[in-house]
């Protein structure tokens, strides 16, 4: 108790960096979907909906990151040569110039949006397993990269597809009752508006809600 107490008179800041600092979690998933249109991509700098969405997405990035709430995003990997084409393609990108400048962290997830198992599947063989593990986080690995927020923020792609499985994996592998998931559908990729009509629901269902953009960027500002 005597530490305590001379921990909240001497060092306010660091007792609310212990209090506040993991409370939010900001997760951005396969940030190349901003660029999809359909079974396209555009990558044009002059695309007002590129530019919209490097816009919105850097303001929400630098306000997560002053608010002390965590940003956390997630890279595909589909295969060594999928792998070098979306480097030579994307990395060059606003988007992703702006996540490497501030020096987010990355994770790896399969193409679904979701971890690898823990214990290697049948089907593949030891020596592929092993180097499928050193590119992609393993459930364990992930479990830990989202535990311990109470509010969580989803953006990215696809909605419908990958960004649901991601939302769907934080909600079972996270138990707080006080836990809340939201997702901003400004910044939400869709391709299948027949698929999303499905997954919609379900997203109801389990206390997961859309929220508007200016409204998720006060409630991290509240944050600090």
């Amino acid at each position: 108790m005597i530490f305590y107490g001379k921990l909240v008179r001497n060092d306010r800041n660091l007792l609310k960096l212990l209090l506040y600092s993991i409370l939010m979690q900001l997760n951005i998933v396969h940030p190349f979907t901003f660029y999809t249109r359909g079974d396209k991509f555009d990558l044009s700098a002059r695309s007002e909906k590129n530019r919209a969405n490097q816009k919105m997405l850097r303001q929400l990035v630098r306000t997560s990151l002053r608010s002390e709430c965590e940003v956390l995003a997630h890279e595909f990997y589909s295969g060594q040569v999928a792998e070098i084409f979306g480097e030579v393609m994307f990395g060059n990108t606003p988007i992703y110039k702006m996540l490497d400048q501030y020096k987010v962290n990355w994770i790896s997830t399969t193409d679904y949006g979701l971890p690898l198992p823990n214990d290697k599947p049948k089907g593949i063989s030891k020596k592929d397993w092993e180097q499928l593990k050193e590119l992609v986080i393993s459930h364990s690995e992930m479990k830990k990269k989202v535990e311990r927020h109470e509010t969580y923020f989803f953006v990215g792609g696809f909605l419908e597809l990958c960004l649901a499985n991601c939302i769907g994996y934080v909600y079972s592998h996270t138990g707080s009752e006080e836990r809340k998931l939201f997702y901003v559908p400004e910044l939400c990729v869709v391709k299948n508006t027949g698929n999303l009509e499905k997954v919609l629901p379900k997203f109801q269902e389990r206390g997961i809600f859309p929220i508007g953009y200016e409204e998720a960027l006060e409630i991290i500002k509240q944050n600090k």
